[in-house]
Formats: structure tokens, sequence, C-alpha cells
């Protein structure tokens, strides 16, 4: 499903307020306010930030586009 998300909606394409209206407010946290997290995938996985993946969109502060998306903690 998320990579279906990527694919259609590139991150480096999007704004941060372009993927709230997408995905709507956002379900995690990571680092900063600006970046937007969403909890993503089983809640076996367990991490400092989430009780499952967090899919991570960086946000630039300056211009609220997305500059990356990750996963935390790394999928392998």
């Amino acid at each position: 499903m998320t990579a279906s998300l990527i694919a259609q909606h590139p991150p480096v394409t999007q704004t941060a307020q372009g993927l709230r209206d997408l995905l709507g407010p956002p379900t995690g946290y990571f680092d900063y306010d600006e970046n937007l997290a969403y909890v993503v995938g089983p809640t076996s996985i367990a991490s400092k930030n989430a009780q499952g993946y967090l899919l991570v969109f960086m946000v630039d502060k300056a211009s609220g586009k997305i500059t990356s998306a990750r996963f935390e903690p790394p999928v392998n």
C-alpha cells in the first residue's frame, strides 16, 4: 500500500499541505513538528517513535516542500 502511494504521489513533488490533504493529519511524530509522520504496518514492530513503522516525510521548513521520505525504523 505504501509503495503504491509513493509511486502515485512521489514525495519530492509534494508539499506538506498537499500530503495533509491527501493523507489527513499526521498520526505520529518525528524530530520536528513540520515533518509529517504516519504510523503504518504491523503493530508487532516497536520503535522509540511508535508501535509500528513511521512513514516520515521530511519537510523543508522555509518552503513547505517535501525533501525526502523514509521509514523509521528502516525497512530491511
